[in-house]
């Protein structure tokens, strides 16, 4: 209790940068706090995290390990349709999601297409999210002449997202550490995709 209560304090001064679609920094984000109490909407990951949201904000949650809303994070429902006809021409979908900064592990993923690509496989590498890494992954894509296969397409709206895996063969989450388990293969998992994720302590 007194780390997570420690991490809190720390966490009220701690923020990052948010970027427009172009890439440029249009301000700083909440303080950690602020953005867990705002997104937990009555629902903690841990007893710790419940217990210590009560104490300090009077906020009542139930705890769910990853909760999702498996109304919404399911395999029947609307699909994304240009790679719904990608499939129907051979080729299969990977998706991955996130913000493009170091612990997630973009880079590796790039890597790996070269070597789905130079074994011959028909597929396209979809790569959700912005962040302070873009542009060397965007050069690495070029480097090595994926153009056509890793495809940068930002943030989706949250309706949009869980239409992207549901579309998705694969949903590749790649993270080297630093990092718990998050919600994404779990999300994948709801919607009929398969989550493929690194081994990290997370």
């Amino acid at each position: 209790d007194l780390l997570v209560k420690i991490l809190f304090e720390l966490g009220k001064g701690t923020r990052r940068l948010k970027f427009d679609k172009n890439g440029l920094p249009i301000g700083f984000t909440d303080g950690v706090y602020k953005t867990v109490v705002k997104d937990l909407y009555g629902t903690a990951i841990s007893n710790v995290t419940r217990d210590f949201v009560k104490e300090h904000y009077g906020i009542d949650c139930e705890v769910i390990h990853n909760g999702i809303d498996t109304d919404q994070f399911t395999p029947k429902g609307f699909l994304i349709e240009e790679w719904e006809e990608q499939k129907r021409n051979g080729k299969k979908i990977l998706y991955s999601s996130g913000r493009i900064e170091g612990r997630k592990g973009h880079p590796f993923l790039v890597e790996a297409s070269e070597i789905l690509k130079h074994r011959g496989w028909n597929f396209v590498l979809y790569l959700g999210g912005d962040g302070v890494n873009k542009k060397h992954v965007q050069n690495m894509v070029m480097r090595k002449g994926l153009q056509e296969d890793v495809i940068f397409v930002g943030n989706f709206p949250f309706e949009k997202y869980s239409r992207a895996q549901r579309t998705a063969d694969v949903c590749a989450v790649p993270a080297t550490g630093n990092e718990g388990f998050g919600r994404a293969p779990v999300e994948a998992a709801a919607s009929g995709s398969i989550p493929v994720v690194s081994e990290i302590d997370g």
